[in-house]
């Protein structure tokens, strides 16, 4: 099985976790600049792993042995859902901070509400 790791956080903990793939098969780490060799190594990718790159139609059309989608975080919006869907192509997300984020946005306006944080 292949893997492409494209425009994922490269924290060591993040990447601790991303090597367990090589377990599974071969992975390969592009950056946004390597768009040219990604886009060489699409058809014989079977998973892409992204975080915020763009994957429209004409993408997945090329990823000829694409199986699934994993985005890091839960916001899809740049990813066609419907095509990869037509596709057989499975979207998955990975929502394992909403709560931290919900609790973050309350404790600001907590702040703010108490004039804790002035904005100029």
């Amino acid at each position: 099985m292949n893997f492409a790791v494209l425009d994922v956080d490269r924290r060591p903990e993040v990447m601790a976790i991303l090597r367990l793939l090589n377990e599974w098969g071969t992975v390969r780490y592009f950056s946004p600049d390597e768009e040219e060799a990604f886009i060489a190594w699409l058809p014989e990718v079977d998973v892409l792993l992204i975080r915020l790159y763009k994957v429209d139609e004409t993408l997945l059309l090329k990823g000829r042995k694409l199986k699934a989608i994993i985005k890091a975080g839960v916001g899809v919006d740049h990813i066609d859902v419907e095509a990869a869907t037509k596709m057989g192509i499975k979207v998955i997300i990975s929502p394992g901070n909403h709560i931290s984020v919900a609790e973050s946005a309350v404790l600001l306006m907590l702040a703010l509400s108490r004039h804790l944080i002035t904005l100029e």
